[in-house]
């Protein structure tokens, strides 16, 4: 599972380490404004899901996914667990502003620092209390694959293709100082 979005952190760097580059590219402010602020709200703190998620005994593993981004995050989750992760990219959500200001710096959201959003696993059975409890805290939260066998690997799909698991070898994010 999910809870938050991607990449939060992400977004809130470019917005305010190209703010200046943005609004003469006719970005607006609110827009900007808004992204920049993602540091804020929804913010880059995992702690109420993590502690709350961990009180009831709800998850298997938890991994904040950072540098790297979400898809980074999962393949570490997978090799620190040593199973094998199935994801469906297209339930990854990533808001319309994230993905206008990565495209402008043709970075993919599922590799840009995504601090703020929370990966979990749980038993098919704690799927739906898990939800509820993390929705009760006011945090948006989908699945978004499946935990497999090792052997399997890391695979990916999108819209019901499969398609190539994304890896990136530094951080998206990198490619706005280089």
């Amino acid at each position: 599972l999910l809870a938050g979005t991607v990449p939060i952190e992400g977004v809130s760097i470019v917005a305010r380490e190209k703010r200046a580059e943005l609004l003469s590219d006719g970005w607006s402010e609110s827009d900007l404004d808004e992204a920049a602020g993602y540091l804020h709200i929804p913010g880059i703190s995992v702690r109420a899901p993590a502690l709350a998620a961990a009180e009831q005994r709800l998850v298997s593993a938890m991994h904040d996914p950072t540098e790297g981004g979400i898809m980074t995050g999962l393949a570490e989750l997978a090799t620190a667990a040593g199973v094998g992760v199935a994801v469906d990219l297209g339930a990854i959500p990533i808001s319309p502003l994230a993905h206008r200001l990565c495209q402008r710096y043709n970075l993919d959201p599922l590799g840009t620092i995504a601090y703020g959003a929370l990966l979990a696993t749980c038993s098919s059975n704690d799927v739906d209390p898990l939800t509820i409890l993390w929705r009760d805290l006011g945090w948006p939260v989908v699945v978004i694959g499946q935990i497999t066998s090792s052997t399997e690997g890391l695979t990916a799909h999108h819209a019901g293709q499969a398609t190539t698991f994304p890896t990136f070898a530094t951080d998206e994010i990198t490619k706005l100082f280089s």
